[in-house]
């Protein structure tokens, strides 16, 4: 009963972490990788790149909304590339 009790405690502890740096550059690494291989994939081919960058952060496991505005404060050119707000 108590490894149960503190196995709970420890998902709903992690399902509440903000994410990092560490969290941006992997979902970064991640989208710039499945945006390069997106126009020989037919499962890729015809998303934007917000769709992308969302799928990245889904294959993270983060959430997307928190890591967006983490790329906003650390990198506002990266930002507007991957939203098309400022185009």
């Amino acid at each position: 009963m108590k490894f149960i009790s503190i196995l709970i405690l420890l998902i709903l502890v992690s399902c509440y972490a903000e994410p990092g740096r560490a969290d941006l550059e992997r979902v970064r690494q991640q989208f710039l990788v499945l945006r390069f291989y997106a126009p020989f994939s037919n499962d890729l081919k015809g998303k934007n790149d917000k769709e992308l960058f969302e799928l990245s952060c889904k294959m993270n496991r983060v959430r997307c909304s928190k890591v967006l505005a983490l790329l906003q404060r650390e990198d506002v050119n990266f930002y507007t590339t991957v939203t098309g707000i400022g185009k």
